[in-house]
């Protein structure tokens, strides 16, 4: 019986079987829809299947199989709801460890009634041949065309090359590209160059995925510095310790803070410290991290950037937050102290930066 959620019983983090399933020392399993289903499986000798508790699958089931198998055979029903809930699950597992395949079940609607018509004989020889993920929505992909179509033909060619994209496997890419051209007609070719554009594509929809989720999860979106504030002094030490944080934790910071900073545009004398120290060693080719940066510094230096790092154990610093530091630092007033420091040309030099920022 399945009842509805209650504080010790959670359908969306559970899974029917599996507790025998783990035990049955397969590294792979069999993902069905129903109860009747695994039992069917079990009891045929498929030891290691499984089902969701009368739900669809959701995320944290899909971690619970990793964690356990090596590879998921899904084994939804043939029906187009079926269909519809394995293009749903191969998204959730697309993020998981763990190798998918599909069950392509003809002339029965489910595993229970696959056994029963044809034996357990047949079906293990339809799960040792079971689909991979690419091909099942390559397939999927196939029925929506009619390739004697020259336009539709392209358009499948096109959309093909889309989910060939989601792997960067170079022999997969030349099987699947071999396989697109004698199905079609297309020079083989053609398909690779076509096929390499999508690649790049998905790489710079994933940069772009990851550079949000950096935003998001960076300290720019809640920090609570009165940036009105510019002529406070600990703010612009803030903003120091934070560019040479960002730099030394990840060294590609470097071609954003060296376009616009230089020595003197540090305030504070350890980072100041610090920032010509970085860029020799930078300029020079080298990989800079904490430890290689502290033999070059002096004891107060390292101090300082020691309190830096200790502060920051917990804060993503993305790109976006440099460029904000970066630009807060340039347009930051000067003290009266500063200026005392300052010469007349590194006075204009600072003005007119300022005022191009501002433009």
């Amino acid at each position: 019986l399945n009842s509805s959620d209650t504080p010790v019983f959670k359908k969306s983090n559970g899974l029917f079987a599996l507790n025998l399933a783990k035990r049955s020392g397969s590294s792979r399993f069999i993902l069905c829809e129903g109860y009747m289903d695994v039992i069917t499986l079990h009891r045929a000798g498929f030891n290691y299947a499984i089902a969701t508790l009368g739900t669809a699958l959701t995320r944290q089931q899909a971690k619970l199989i990793a964690d356990y198998a090596d590879r998921v055979i899904i084994a939804y029903d043939s029906d187009e709801a079926g269909q519809t809930a394995t293009r749903r699950a191969l998204e959730l597992f697309d993020k998981e460890d763990v190798t998918v395949q599909v069950l392509q079940m003809e002339g029965a609607k489910d595993p229970d009634e696959y056994i029963k018509r044809y034996g357990p004989e047949r079906f293990e020889m339809l799960v040792e041949g079971a689909s991979s993920a690419l091909d099942f929505n390559i397939m999927k992909l196939r029925k929506k065309y009619d390739i004697n179509d020259p336009q539709q033909r392209a358009d499948y060619v096109n959309k093909a090359c889309d989910l060939l994209a989601v792997t960067e496997d170079p022999v997969l890419h030349d099987v699947y590209c071999g396989r697109l051209a004698e199905e079609t007609g297309t020079d083989k070719r053609v398909i690779a160059l076509r096929l390499e554009r999508s690649v790049r594509k998905k790489k710079r929809q994933k940069a772009g995925q990851k550079q949000n989720e950096l935003d998001r999860e960076g300290i720019a979106g809640t920090i609570k510095v009165d940036w009105s504030n510019r002529n406070n002094t600990l703010n612009k030490t803030f903003l120091q310790q934070q560019i040479i944080c960002a730099l030394v934790r990840d060294n590609y910071n470097y071609t954003v803070v060296s376009k616009s900073l230089t020595e003197d545009s540090f305030t504070d004398p350890g980072m100041k410290e610090a920032y010509a120290a970085y860029r020799k060693l930078a300029d020079s080719g080298m990989s800079v991290d904490y430890t290689t940066l502290g033999y070059y510094l002096s004891d107060r230096a390292k101090e300082t950037l020691a309190m830096v790092f200790a502060r920051n154990a917990d804060t993503v610093i993305s790109t976006k937050d440099v460029e904000m530091y970066v630009n807060n630092l340039l347009t930051a007033k000067l003290s009266q102290s500063e200026m005392g420091e300052k010469s007349l040309d590194e006075m204009k030099e600072r003005l007119d930066r300022m005022r191009e920022k501002k433009k």
